[in-house]
């Protein structure tokens, strides 16, 4: 609390403090910083020419982007993911200190053949995954800033299912451009992913929802 206060008295010399979403402006006002000098500017996904995909998507074919901590909430996702009726296949990108932990929890839960670690890839690789998945699962259970790796999905016309936590509902459009649920329940996780895969042309026009809402909102200006 000290080194807060300490920041703070920095701060206070400061023209005015630039976020990435109204979550964090609301936590910087809670901690006493002065509300008129905040200016909230969303974090936003280059196009490089990016135009709409709106091709069919590997069946059933989930995509996890993010680090094997704790936060992210990746166990929350395999334990949603051995719920499922649906069968999906679930592909997990990235690395971790837990990544050994969600592999023993893959495979006490029986679900490793539906499940891939790929560890990480570069920006260009995870172009294909984007592309090809039906929904980018983004379950993570501690508040997250922003959370621009689902910016990155919906450029590709790629749907969200998300948490409901930090500043995730500013970009995510319930039942337009993906779904919510609520932070750490896996029931209600499983429950979304089966209703996204058991109804494949609303998963196919909430991609196409998602690209024009990165699009118009989500570019640099």
């Amino acid at each position: 609390m000290h080194a807060l206060k300490v920041k703070q008295r920095e701060y206070d010399f400061m023209a005015g403090y630039m976020v990435a979403s109204k979550y964090m402006a609301q936590q910087l006002i809670a901690d006493g910083f002065h509300a008129n000098k905040i200016t909230v500017n969303p974090l936003y996904s280059i196009s490089n020419g990016q135009e709409l995909i709106n091709i069919p998507r590997q069946a059933k074919q989930l995509l996890f982007v993010g680090q094997m901590v704790t936060g992210k909430g990746v166990d929350t996702l395999l334990k949603a993911l051995s719920m499922c009726k649906s069968s999906p296949q679930l592909t997990l990108i990235g690395e971790g200190r837990q990544m050994q932990k969600y592999k023993r929890l893959s495979k006490s839960l029986n679900i490793q053949s539906q499940v891939q670690f790929l560890g990480q890839k570069t920006s260009s690789e995870l172009t294909h995954y984007y592309k090809s998945s039906t929904a980018l699962i983004f379950p993570s259970r501690a508040p997250e800033t922003f959370g621009l790796v689902g910016i990155e999905a919906m450029k590709y016309s790629c749907p969200v299912i998300a948490s409901d936590v930090g500043g995730i509902q500013e970009w995510l459009k319930e039942g337009q451009t993906g779904f919510l649920f609520p932070s750490g329940n896996v029931e209600a996780l499983a429950n979304q992913i089966d209703n996204m895969l058991a109804n494949p042309q609303q998963s196919l026009e909430m991609g196409v929802n998602a690209y024009y809402h990165w699009q118009q909102n989500f570019q640099a200006n």
